[in-house]
């Protein structure tokens, strides 16, 4: 076992904020990026830009790529580290046995959770009895469950069958993003100077979440030229689809000046920075934009379809921070209204964001490093 970090991400965007504040740590501690998508040797920073010195960037291997050489290098890192952090179902830690005094955290994707996870999802249940076994000995290898809220830990414990001990009450790594002002000017002013027209009108981003059987070709349900023919004057829309979901639609070249395609722009929680409103349906993305404090519209077109395909947890409709509606009609009428509830913004930020403040990743790695020591401690104790 190795004085080693892998972290493995999937979609969640936790990994630079842990790996820059273990540099800030400074300790001898190597890092290890399993990222799906990743070029080998290519790390993004916090701030979006690519670094290569390779004293500040952690040692990059792609993740399901396929390549059988890489794929054993990823059995390789994730059996032989110290800490291990995941942000996603990982399926190959059933087969992973990890040796005494790993510390295998799950971060998760999702800050909040209103779709069914984990032994609710739809898919699951119907299941065989072989299958869910299969999972719940994935499940059984989340030593910790990073969180952020006290709602979270609930779903958390409900979806995975895994007992309250097992929550960490540290905060969500990713969420460090919205409490550094110097970081997130850096950000703004990177995404201003690509695209100048982001400062001259208010921002529209939309953001919908996956649909099974969308991978390939997404349905919009909005009205892209009635929206131009009532908003272009004041507004435009960024878009931003799931990263599991393609569109062969060229938005950019039919709506010139008014859709932008950010869909595949790496790191959503940059573009909430840039929204003047994010407009979405049933992602949780919203509870990272309930940080800044900024109207959110809920446009679920699809809701009676979703509630039986997918499942969401009860009563989304009146736990949601904004106006919902239905038909692009009704949005247009509410984003020219422009009338939101901040109050009910912050209380849901509150209910959501609990113990995520600023700090997150940091006591992330002081939680995983103290149980070492204490773990060490007790070794050389029983052997004297």
């Amino acid at each position: 076992m190795q004085d080693k970090l892998t972290m493995v991400e999937t979609i969640g965007g936790h990994s630079s904020f842990v790996y820059e504040e273990l540099l800030r740590m400074n300790t001898s501690t190597q890092a290890v990026l399993l990222k799906r998508g990743a070029t080998p040797g290519r790390y993004r920073g916090s701030d979006g830009s690519v670094i290569l010195d390779k004293t500040r960037r952690p040692l990059v291997i792609p993740f399901e790529s396929g390549n059988p050489v890489w794929f054993l290098l990823v059995l390789y890192h994730l059996a032989t580290a110290k800490f291990v952090v995941i942000d996603n179902y990982i399926g190959l830690l059933g087969a992973v046995k990890f040796k005494p005094g790993v510390q295998c955290v799950q971060l998760w994707h999702a800050v909040g959770g209103f779709k069914k996870t984990g032994l609710y999802d739809k898919t699951t249940i119907n299941r065989s009895q072989r299958a869910k076994r299969r999972f719940r000995r994935v499940y059984n290898q989340f030593q910790r469950l990073a969180i952020g809220s006290e709602a979270l830990a609930k779903i958390h414990m409900d979806a995975f069958g895994l007992p309250e001990e097992r929550m960490l009450r540290t905060g969500i790594p990713r969420t460090d993003l919205f409490y550094d002002e110097k970081l997130k000017e850096t950000i703004v002013e990177k995404l201003t100077n690509d695209n100048p027209a982001l400062q001259y009108k208010r921002v529209l981003l939309y953001a919908p979440t996956y649909r099974d059987g969308e991978e390939n070709e997404f349905h919009f349900h909005l009205d892209f030229d009635r929206m131009r023919r009532t908003l272009g004057e004041e507004y435009i829309v960024l878009l931003r689809l799931h990263p599991a979901v393609k569109t062969t639609v060229d938005f950019e070249t039919q709506y010139p000046g008014f859709v932008y395609d950010y869909s595949s722009y790496p790191n959503m929680n940059e573009l909430l920075l840039i929204a003047d409103c994010l407009i979405t349906d049933y992602s949780s993305v919203i509870c990272e934009y309930a940080l800044l404090d900024r109207p959110m519209i809920f446009y679920l077109y699809d809701l009676d379809e979703y509630l039986e395909t997918r499942g969401l947890w009860e009563g989304y409709e009146s736990l949601v921070p904004g106006p919902v509606v239905y038909t692009t009609s009704e949005l247009i009428d509410v984003i020219i209204q422009w009338d939101f509830d901040s109050p009910q913004i912050q209380r849901f930020s509150d209910m959501w964001n609990t113990y995520s403040k600023g700090s997150s990743s940091r006591r992330l790695l002081e939680f995983m490093m103290d149980v070492r020591e204490k773990k060490r401690q007790t070794v050389q104790s029983s052997s004297q």
